[in-house]
């Protein structure tokens, strides 16, 4: 393992002059901010911690009895609320997941109050997914939006191949696979995979020239939630979120258990070895995940009545992820994030243009860390990304006459945070410098190597949120804007507004903005050759969407949560792949696209600990509105009319048996969205015991994928393999 940076942050200001006016007014916003005054006389302050870990809980609801006000806790676990002159008052605090806590207190004549306050995790199984409107800072750091949440539970994460197993439970989104250990590409709400940021912990970890990365290279058992932000959230992320965040929280041993180890063995060669361990002092953490696997993947498929199996699909992976942190005292908090992995791909070509000896080679190395600094009602993060990954990938006989192209992609981010929160408003400022490089050199055509190139982007984000109780509801407007420079002197200025009513168990919220995304190294450079010669005036990527949803939350005996999104997206200046003069590909864009869609979430726990159920169904409507003089040519994103997902868990004792069942409609992949594939559906199944053997936890499990299709498609020409089995054996000391 070695690290290193080819490219220095250069010395400039990481904010355009003419911003300086904004930031003065919004400094001056902050200094005013603790003086207002809310007609109230004492102050209750405190913090919520989680009672097994002691971590603070971030967005537990604070409500203040009989009062109809009430506030949620800050990224850290603190929070502040003003108390009318009564002599004693009683406080309720509720987070999903824990047990709700009430508490009397009597007011001090100095008109104030320090609680410490811990909630006990609950001791059944809550649904699977929960959909929230507004997320944690400490996660996602957006001070409002609807997202998903999923919590996997250890069946779940046993059962899975990978993480896009995993992915597959969670409403409006969608895999894409060329098949067994190729990298799968994330899609939410029909975008495009280049448009979905992938977060770890909070941190964006996508990098690449063309802002590829393969969440199979981390382990399921490594995993504790994952939160997808569907929806532009370019406002927040910047240039690659404008399709949405998908969020991954790496998760803490449990409180009795320091080491795991999971070993599984199937058909086609799939051997997979994960193993995890932790070492926990008072006010430090150090965490270790390591993931390696290899496969085969010579699975059959069948094409006219005739079989085939597929070539040149073997695969490896090796990766190691350690997470560390440090809280020295209170109010301050340091966490870093590294990771090194190295995969060897084979590329099998679609039907009918195998390229039998292509392959790939990457090596990526990734560093973030962050400090967090919080007193009273302020907070300060600083955060720093930095990322190497480089790239060997060759073919003697492919269709183009050769190539042995070598890549090298540089990453260094570095941003400041700062946030206000009083029980009614957050306000939010955040400045970013970010610096990329590329060098890529076609080893065996050194005439159409794509050369070096370098570029450096500066934004600043400002946000705010207020909370306006209005009788037993609470209304939160948000609105967040971006403005982002490049080196090449693009400007772009993008907002987001939400408006929210809510209570426990009820909200409702409307979401709109607008969103962009930058061209990428290879699209503003494509290869020159004798037919393409680089396009570097591409347009940014932009978009507008809109949203309106609601969620019921436990309002039956049998835990029912129920939420459903209707939404539009309209996209100008898509950038898309061109067919060419003698087959070449070039990027163009594509006047206008539009998706309209709406799904649907119903999650039930009937039988505490027995028995739990998702049900999702998605469908949308992609419209091409000006598609241009040759859009018949023209590679639209893939997009599937409809989808439903049924997840169940049935328990008994120390056996679980757990399915899943997921049908694709239609999906339309290009031509003007004229041509599809075909629709299909998939059923999985696994049954596993968990036991005691001495000191360990032992856990079995035998699953089978795909019940139903021998074989389907979610890639054109490129045929997805039937039934595969697979068995586990997992231990926790």
């Amino acid at each position: 393992m070695y690290f290193s940076y080819s490219l220095p942050p250069k010395p400039r200001l990481p904010v355009p002059v003419k911003l300086f006016p904004l930031l003065r007014t919004f400094l001056v916003v902050l200094l005013i901010c603790p003086s207002w005054n809310f007609g109230r006389d004492f102050t209750v302050s405190g913090i919520v911690r989680d009672a097994i870990t002691g971590k603070g809980l971030a967005e537990t609801q604070v409500i203040l009895m009989n009062a109809s006000t009430g506030t949620v806790t800050n990224q850290s676990g603190r929070f502040q609320i003003q108390a009318p002159r009564a002599g004693s008052v009683k406080l309720r605090f509720t987070h999903i997941g824990y047990e709700p806590e009430e508490l009397a207190i009597d007011l001090n004549p100095r008109g104030s109050a320090n609680l410490s306050v811990t909630l006990t995790p609950r001791q059944i199984d809550l649904p699977a997914v929960q959909v929230e409107a507004t997320a944690s800072p400490r996660n996602l750091s957006l001070p409002a939006g609807t997202f998903h949440r999923f919590r996997p539970s250890e069946e779940d994460i046993l059962v899975a191949r990978d993480v896009s197993d995993l992915l597959v439970r969670i409403p409006e989104i969608e895999r894409q696979s060329r098949g067994p250990g190729q990298t799968p590409k994330i899609t939410l709400r029909g975008s495009q995979a280049n448009q979905v940021l992938i977060l770890v912990n909070g941190q964006p970890v996508q990098t690449g020239s063309s802002g590829g990365f393969d969440v199979n290279q981390i382990a399921p058992q490594s995993i504790g939630e994952i939160q997808i932000a569907p929806g532009n959230q370019s406002s927040r992320y910047g240039s690659q979120a404008m399709g949405g965040v998908v969020n991954i929280i790496l998760a803490p041993a449990p409180q009795d258990e320091q080491y795991g180890l999971t070993a599984t063995t199937g058909n086609w060669g799939q051997q997979r070895m994960r193993a995890r361990g932790e070492v926990r002092r008072r006010t430090f953490s150090v965490s270790a995940h390591g993931n390696w696997e290899t496969g085969q993947n010579n699975y059959p498929y069948t094409v006219d009545g005739e079989s085939f199996r597929r070539q040149n699909a073997a695969h490896s992976q090796q990766s190691l992820w350690l997470n560390t942190t440090y809280s020295p005292r209170s109010g301050l908090h340091w966490e870093s994030l590294g990771f090194v992995s190295h995969s060897q791909q084979g590329l099998p070509g679609p039907l009918y243009e195998l390229t039998p000896d292509a392959t790939r080679d990457a090596l990526q190395q990734h560093l973030a860390t962050q400090v967090i600094f919080n007193k009273n009602s302020w907070s300060v993060t600083s955060a720093t990304t930095w990322d190497r990954t480089e790239q060997n990938q060759s073919a003697q006989e492919s269709v183009f006459g050769g190539y042995h192209l070598q890549t090298a992609h540089g990453l260094l981010e570095q941003s400041l945070k700062g946030t206000y929160q009083s029980e009614s408003t957050a306000l939010g400022l955040e400045m970013t410098w970010r610096g990329e490089s590329l060098d890529a050199q076609d080893r065996l055509r050194p005439q159409y190597s794509l050369g070096q190139h370098e570029r450096d982007t500066r934004a600043i984000v400002a946000s705010g949120e207020y909370h306006l109780p209005i009788s037993n509801y609470t209304l939160s407007p948000t609105l967040m804007t971006r403005y982002e420079t490049t080196g090449r002197s693009e400007v772009s200025f993008t907002w987001q507004t939400h408006w929210r009513l809510h209570t426990e168990r009820f909200s409702t919220w409307i979401k709109m903005g607008t969103g962009y995304r930058l061209p990428s190294f290879w699209e503003l450079f494509w290869v020159p050759d004798a037919y393409a010669v680089g396009n570097p005036d591409l347009n940014p990527e932009r978009s507008r969407d809109a949203e309106w949803g609601l969620r019921f939350t436990d309002f039956s005996p049998w835990q029912v949560t129920l939420s459903g999104t209707v939404y539009r997206q309209k996209y100008t200046d898509l950038i898309s792949w061109v067919r060419g003069y003698a087959n070449r590909f070039a990027p163009e864009n594509v006047e206008s696209a539009q998706i309209t869609g709406y799904n649907v979430l119903v999650s039930l726990t009937p039988w505490a600990n027995y028995f739990m159920m998702d049900v999702m169904y998605d469908a949308r409507r992609p419209i091409n509105l000006t598609p241009g003089a040759n859009s018949y040519q023209k590679y639209l994103p893939y997009r599937a009319l409809h989808q439903v997902t049924v997840n169940t868990k049935w328990q008994w004792r120390s056996y679980f048996l757990q399915t899943t069942w997921h049908a694709q409609g239609r999906t339309y992949i290009r031509k003007a969205n004229t041509k599809w594939l075909e629709p299909f559906s998939d059923w999985t199944m696994a049954v596993g015991n968990k036991f005691s053997f001495a000191t360990t936890t032992l856990t079995t499990n035998l699953t089978i994928h795909n019940l139903t299709n021998q074989q389907y498609e979610v890639l054109e020409r490129y045929p997805l393999p039937g039934r595969q089995v697979s068995f586990s054996l997992s231990a926790s000391i």
